[in-house]
């Protein structure tokens, strides 16, 4: 209590106020800031796919608004220093990531300190243009989303708890997907986070409690109405996409099945742990037949071999297929030899129809940089491959087509989009997909290098918003969880909790239909970096600040 009545008397002490006490309270606003946006995810302190934090993301950025510093290098600084504690406590994980080996601790400092340059390049341009008479509450959400627009295609891309995510079990919102995605969700969470800290301000001034807001009226409006004009076209627009979905029908439906393995993938592969597996994988497959599965899907690399070399344990899981009658989607490395004895090995799924019969390949083609290769691997990191002893073996190499795996049911041709780990974090694969013709959509992953941490429920909330973008049902396998299934709209029908052996039995449609989102892909990201860049371009043409107050 006397702690807080001293901090309280800090914030509000009038006059000049000490360094320390200064730097204090801007270092306790970036460290509230970036703590309530990391617990809008699951987190260290809730690992849970249903973890109800989503409602901190509209709060999360007023501790951010609410930093004053004297240059714009240090605010640049303290939106740094919320940035690594958002990404830092959201990223934990990866410093004990057992696949990394004693690289974790390092890859997590280097990772968590780049994501962190993106609410320092946030801050240090918001407030350049707030200097040069913008008002804040017309370009924060513009400039926030630009940059997490950026953050998905920079580096090889890492789109990791966007704001937008944050709503994923919030059905209001996620009615707003098929219309505007995840960025428009980001859109409406930084307004409102910046609407209310307008509101406040603005309230000062009529009180007495600030100086003046001295922005020109006419950029005032304009920057208003175009705000305000987006975030009606977000609902409104929404509010339409919904109408039409909801009278959008079936065109088939099939019983799919999700093999939860919970396999230790730190066992090696010899002939007790490929033995042990394939039990585990037909014991689950005869469980799924008793419920009636017309399609079985196993996750990420779980067939213990490389599918088209050992042909002995492959031939075994084909004749599965003709004994059931029914169909697999197996998810394994496979090989393709090249001349002069080169190999070339690729992450892939593989369609196995009625007759035991491999009839369609895709392979994983934006692989993950560390995991499946080494980036700079000749110049700046060779040193790698002798510290981390998988890339001995030689490293993936991307597929070369996203389309989708076509079986048939029943009489009836069905297409499945598949999207592998680490591609299902990207908006843009799945919308690739659908307009390849996928009926379904199929994630399959092998999260158990996560280990029990917040990072398969983090990743798991991806699904939800790819179902929902696409208007189409999703099935997630994951080896030890979390397998689960979302309807068309991002509603979680039914999970499988972490480090259990299970099956997950539903019964799924086929759709064809094609959302707003499919067919103009990410507008609202795009109109964002449209904004930003005319922001800029407009205090490129007053380069004499204007002394204001945010609005």
């Amino acid at each position: 209590m006397l702690f807080g009545l001293r901090f309280k008397l800090m914030l509000k002490l009038p006059g000049k106020i000490s360094f320390s006490s200064e730097w204090l309270r801007q270092g306790f606003l970036a460290l509230a800031g970036g703590l309530m946006c990391a617990c809008a995810f699951p987190n260290p302190f809730g690992i849970h796919l249903t973890w109800p934090g989503g409602f901190l993301a509209f709060f999360s950025l007023i501790p951010l608004a609410l930093i004053h510093a004297t240059s714009l290098a240090r605010y640049a600084g303290w939106g740094f220093f919320f940035g690594f504690i958002y990404f830092g406590v959201s990223l934990v994980w990866l410093a004990v990531m057992p696949a990394l080996g004693p690289l974790g601790p390092g890859v997590w400092l280097i990772l968590t300190a780049y994501l962190a340059c993106y609410p320092a390049v946030f801050m240090l341009l918001y407030h350049l243009m707030l200097r040069r008479g913008l008002p804040a509450w017309g370009i924060a959400p513009a400039l926030w989303v630009a940059l997490e627009y950026i953050r998905n295609y920079m580096v090889s891309g890492f789109p990791w708890v966007a704001l937008g995510y944050a709503h994923h079990q919030n059905p209001y919102l996620m009615a707003l997907v098929p219309f505007g995605g995840v960025w428009g969700l980001s859109f409406l969470s930084v307004f409102i986070n910046f609407g209310l800290v307008a509101g406040l301000r603005r309230f000062l001034v009529k009180s007495g409690g600030e100086d003046k807001v001295t922005i020109a009226r006419p950029i005032l409006w304009g920057q208003g109405l175009v705000t305000l004009f987006l975030v009606l076209a977000l609902i409104l627009g929404g509010y339409l996409e919904q109408r039409r979905l909801h009278a959008v029908q079936d065109q088939a439906q099939i019983t799919v099945a999700a093999l939860q393995g919970n396999i230790d993938q730190n066992q090696p592969w010899d002939g007790p742990y490929r033995r042990t597996t394939l039990d585990r994988f037909h014991a689950l497959g005869n469980g799924a037949i008793a419920q009636n599965a017309e399609l079985l899907i196993w996750p990420e690399s779980s067939f213990p071999g490389i599918f088209n070399w050992d042909h002995t344990l492959a031939n075994e899981v084909k004749l599965w297929s003709r004994q059931w009658n029914t169909q697999q989607i197996v998810a394994s490395d496979t090989v393709d030899i090249i001349e002069r004895g080169e190999y070339r090995y690729f992450n892939s799924m593989l369609w196995i129809n009625l007759e035991g019969m491999v009839t369609g390949r895709i392979s994983k083609m934006h692989l993950v940089p560390f995991g499946e290769y080494i980036p700079f691997k000749r110049t700046l990191l060779f040193f790698i491959r002798k510290m981390v002893p998988r890339y001995e073996n030689g490293e993936f190499t991307p597929g070369t087509q996203r389309i989708p795996l076509v079986g048939r049911f029943a009489g009836h041709p069905a297409a499945v989009g598949g999207l592998i780990c680490f591609e299902s974090i990207f908006p843009q694969y799945a919308s690739e997909l659908v307009q390849q013709g996928s009926q379904l959509l199929v994630v399959v992953t092998y999260d158990a290098w996560f280990g029990a941490t917040a990072a398969p429920a983090q990743h798991a909330i991806f699904s939800a918003f790819r179902a929902a973008e696409t208007n189409r049902y999703l099935v997630r396998t994951a080896a030890t969880g979390i397998s689960c299934v979302y309807d068309p709209y991002g509603r979680l029908l039914g999970f499988l909790p972490l480090n259990h052996a299970d099956i997950l039995v539903k019964r799924l449609g086929l759709r064809t239909t094609l959302t707003r989102y499919v067919q103009w892909g990410p507008w609202v990201a795009w109109l964002c970096l449209a904004w930003t860049l005319l922001g800029l371009a407009w205090i490129a043409r007053r380069p004499r600040p204007i002394h204001t107050k945010t609005p």
